[in-house]
């Protein structure tokens, strides 16, 4: 038993990203005609990932960890846990696991699940005013997370209760990533000397 429990926590880390992309450009608009419309630079970054692993906790120690650990589920055989369309209502479908046997450990693997995927544009537009020979002003609006894209946290990863019930709000999504912000906008002006 001990070596099936060491075989089934390996997996991947908890912070793999898969699938990034991170673009980023600077691009000089070209206005011409007088001061105020020549020299405007737009630029802009995006960020995409796939989504952070997922380890299922059984949240009801049959085990007998003295550790403060939790163990895991035990899988059913031939389930898809993504057959439904992953919602934040159902991210994965908890009927696909089953509380594990008293003194076991589970035989779901460490991570085997993904969470949502993380999706971001940031543009900038700026341009420098050409005071005196020593002084410029640079002005410069922002706009975070331009497509005001929701992004979300990994869902509820308690497949059962303390009291080893299945847990109603397993699968569910609560909040938003961490990392993640509605549309923000900002401006600001810069003394260059």
């Amino acid at each position: 038993m001990r070596r099936a429990s060491l075989s089934l926590s390996q997996g991947g880390c908890g912070y793999d990203f898969t699938n990034v992309v991170r673009l980023n450009g600077l691009w000089a608009l070209l206005f011409h005609g007088n001061r105020f419309t020549e020299g405007w630079q737009l630029s802009g970054i995006l960020s995409k990932y796939g989504g952070v692993p997922i380890n299922l906790n059984a949240a009801y120690d049959v085990a007998d960890f003295t550790s403060g650990n939790q163990p895991r589920p035990n899988y059913v055989a031939g389930c898809n846990p993504y057959a439904g369309a992953q919602t934040v209502s159902e991210w994965f479908n908890p009927a696909c696991y089953t509380l594990q046997p008293v003194g076991t450990f589970g035989d779901t693997g460490r991570n085997t699940l993904c969470g949502p995927s993380f999706f971001d544009t940031d543009i900038s537009l700026a341009k420098e005013f050409k005071l005196t020979e020593r002084f410029k002003l640079q002005f410069r609006a922002e706009i975070f997370n331009i497509f005001n894209h929701e992004n979300f946290a990994n869902p509820n990863n308690n497949v059962f209760s303390a009291s080893g019930a299945v847990n109603a709000s397993a699968g569910t999504i609560t909040a938003s990533n961490v990392g993640s912000t509605p549309r923000q906008m900002q401006f600001g002006l810069k003394l260059i000397f």
